[in-house]
Order: C-alpha cells, then sequence, then structure tokens
C-alpha cells in the first residue's frame, strides 16, 4: 500500500530511479574489478538488507583527498540510499538519502579513525512522519582495526540534524583462515521510531578485487520506521582502486 499522495507518488518514482543507482555502481564494481584494485586511494561499495517486510540499499564513494587511504590525510565521502518497509497498519514507510561529507582521518599502527561532517538531503514518508524532506547538517565518526591480527573490530556512529536521526553500530570479528566472523549490533532512531538489529557478520570474503560481507540476524523494527519485527539478511561489497 502506498500513501495516497501527490508526494508520496513523486517520492516512488524518484524512490525507483534512485534504487537502481547503487545496483549500477555493483554492477561497474564487477566489471572494473581486475584494474586497479591494490591503490587504495578510491573506494566504491554498495550494501544491502532485506527484512521479511523491507529492504534498504546503500552506494557509498569514499577518497583520501591527499593520497592513499592507508594515510592520514583529508577525507571526501558520499552516500546515496533508499529504503522501503510496511507497517503493520499496511502503510508503507520510505526513505530516500543522500550526503556528502568531509573530515579528516587518522591512520596509526593497525587501526584508522575517521572523523567527518557536511550535509544530508532526507526525504521520508510514514506511518508516524507523514511526508517530510528536507537538508540538513551531518556528523559521523568512524574507528576500526585492520585485517592483519586475529581480530577484526569495527564502530560507526552518525547523527543528521533533521529529526534527530542517529545510528550507532559496531561489530566484533574473530579470524577463521582468510575470513572474520563474528557478533555485531546496531542502534537505528529519530524522534520518530528506534529499531534494534542483533546478528552475526562474515566479513573479507574474496570475489576476485571485490571483497565482500554477509550478515544476518533478527531486527526489532526496521531503518525505515516500521514498527515490525524480523529476521534479516545482508550483503556489503566494497572495491578498492
Amino acid at each position: 500500500m502506498v500513501i495516497p499522495n501527490s508526494k508520496g507518488a513523486s517520492m516512488n518514482v524518484r524512490g525507483s530511479i534512485l534504487a537502481a543507482v547503487p545496483c549500477a555502481i555493483l554492477g561497474g564494481l564487477m566489471c572494473a574489478a581486475p584494474a586497479y584494485a591494490k591503490d587504495d586511494v578510491q573506494r566504491l561499495g554498495v550494501t544491502a538488507k532485506i527484512y521479511d517486510h523491507g529492504a534498504n540499499i546503500t552506494g557509498s564513494y569514499t577518497t583520501l583527498l591527499s593520497g592513499s587511504l592507508k594515510e592520514s590525510g583529508p577525507l571526501l565521502r558520499a552516500d546515496v540510499s533508499y529504503g522501503s518497509s510496511e507497517s503493520r497498519s499496511g502503510v508503507t514507510n520510505e526513505r530516500l538519502r543522500a550526503n556528502v561529507l568531509v573530515g579528516y582521518q587518522i591512520a596509526g599502527k593497525g587501526w584508522k579513525t575517521r572523523i567527518s561532517a557536511g550535509a544530508a538531503y532526507i526525504d521520508r514518508t510514514g506511518a508516524n512522519v507523514g511526508q517530510r524532506e528536507g537538508a540538513a547538517a551531518m556528523f559521523k565518526l568512524e574507528a576500526f582495526t585492520g585485517r592483519k591480527g586475529p581480530i577484526f573490530a569495527a564502530g560507526t556512529a552518525e547523527y543528521i540534524t533533521r529529526d534527530n536521526a542517529y545510528r550507532v553500530a559496531g561489530r566484533v570479528e574473530m579470524r577463521a583462515g582468510r575470513v572474520f566472523i563474528g557478533p555485531e549490533v546496531s542502534l537505528v532512531g529519530s524522534d520518530y521510531f528506534k529499531s534494534t538489529q542483533v546478528g552475526v557478520s562474515l566479513s573479507n570474503v574474496r570475489l576476485g578485487d571485490i571483497r565482500l560481507t554477509l550478515r544476518g540476524g533478527y531486527a526489532f523494527g526496521s531503518d525505515e520506521g516500521s514498527d515490525r519485527d524480523s529476521p534479516y539478511a545482508g550483503i556489503g561489497t566494497e572495491f578498492r582502486f
């Protein structure tokens, strides 16, 4: 069911177009992968997650403006995402978001921290929100270890001023051969909803020069503000060049 108004219809059209963008990025990754994977100056990625009542997908681009992402320096990141889910009432919750962030990466021995800020545009339709769209400030903090040791740990926190939207996520994985596996948890919310997701992730799976992350678990609510709990499954891809 789609909320019966012109803005909702417009959002469906834009959502369909935008949802194709990360898929196109993924196709480009598969075609271009053999060429430049060892440079690690830029990274392209696509992540997707599905529930029994919805899904979301994100395309991202990250580059270090002064050189390799293995080093410290000024950072640029851009993301485009689309998500949709259905509430118990039958109302469709949808979210479009595009953001551009600039910041700084600090690269230590076996770890990295990134601090960035910028602007985001959000268009959201939901059972609790109605129709809301507009620009906002966005702040993001990331910290993670390298993969040369027995443990990989990563944490992310982001905040958007519009509707006080936030996301906090973390995972700790143990080495199992060439891959890493372990628990993950994320807290997502705003003035209108809260969601907690707990699961297991498997990362550093190699498909040629593309690195895959597979995940699964249980979501209490969803990223799009649905009031329905369900299992989830996800996949993430990353190409370095």
